[in-house]
């Protein structure tokens, strides 16, 4: 579930509203350039939440993207990686972008079929494929396991190692949900639940960030220690990574990731506490600046169409 960065690996990020200015200031830094893609929906934050899971997927030489346009549909697109060049199609599908919280999802498994996952929050799954390898060609909706496929929230794929695929999303509301995982093989091309529930919650605003860790693709989780969890995650037995009080803001999902030393990196954000003690006792400091034009959640502001673009560069 995790993903190991190296030191030669291409970093690249969905923005949306890039300016000429701001490229300029990016060339020469880390060999970083703005790849543009096709016009995309910018009065609010869809195309750019922070718990998207995933916009932008690198499956071999091919880099596909996905947001939806100014009309609400979801856009695909690929490009070779060495290439500036995309290939952009309009699927059938279109969603609420109104509510940033339906976000796309997709990813590419171990025989080059793209995964779609859009359109989600609290409501039915929506969920599709291509038709063939590399393809941008979509299949008609279907369930996945057609369980606990009628209140989905915060699609996410993970490719693993062996080329299936991890499924992540939320069953129920929010303060009345729990975590459910789905596993792909690619061998029998076929879905499985393999967690239901794996994390159990029913508090009414988010706090703290907890951490667990999995060696078999999902099936057992364990603490950083190597205890070993007893299913479904709580409250009381969780491992903590950070406290975090209550109506702190706390943003749904993190971002988390493994360096070459398998070292865990979380990311994520709260309100801002300017927490002094808490920097002189452990050189943390929590802070959050916030500074957009796009409405965020559910609201929006009256923008047009911006430029949706990949950002590369080269960690040395």
């Amino acid at each position: 579930m995790y993903f190991n960065i190296s030191k030669n690996l291409f970093v690249c990020a969905l923005m949306l509203m890039v300016s000429i200015t701001a490229n300029a200031q990016l060339k020469g830094i880390n060999n970083a350039e703005i790849i543009p893609a096709g016009e995309a929906w910018a009065k609010n934050s869809v195309n750019t939440v922070i718990f998207r899971r995933n916009s932008l997927v690198t499956y071999k030489d091919t880099q596909y993207i996905a947001y939806y346009d100014e009309d609400k549909n979801v856009v695909l697109g690929k490009r070779n990686i060495n290439s500036k060049d995309w290939e952009l199609i309009v699927t059938p599908y279109k969603g609420d972008a109104t509510d940033a919280h339906k976000s796309i999802s997709i990813m590419i498994d171990g025989d080059g079929y793209l995964h779609m996952s859009w359109d989600l929050h609290g409501g039915p799954f929506n969920y599709c494929k291509s038709i063939s390898p590399g393809s941008l060609e979509l299949t008609p909706k279907f369930n996945m396991t057609g369980f606990k496929e009628k209140h989905v929230t915060y699609p996410e794929f993970y490719r693993l190692a062996n080329g299936n695929l991890l499924f992540l999303y939320r069953d129920g509301g929010s303060g009345n949900g729990s975590l459910m995982l789905n596993i792909y093989d690619i061998k029998t091309k076929k879905w499985k639940m393999i967690q239901d529930g794996w994390i159990n919650g029913d508090v009414s605003t988010n706090h703290d960030m907890c951490y667990a860790k999995s060696d078999d693709g999902g099936v057992t989780w364990k603490k950083s220690t190597d205890e070993k969890y007893n299913l479904p995650i709580t409250a009381a037995t969780a491992e903590y990574a950070l406290k975090i009080p209550q109506k702190s803001e706390l943003i749904n999902s993190t971002a988390i990731a493994v360096d070459e030393n398998n070292s865990p990196y979380i990311v994520n954000y709260w309100k801002t506490t300017y927490d002094t003690e808490l920097w002189k006792d452990k050189k943390i400091l929590n802070l959050f600046v916030q500074n957009v034009e796009q409405g965020d959640g559910e609201t929006t502001k009256e923008l047009t169409g911006q430029k949706a673009a990949v950002l590369k560069w080269k960690i040395k």
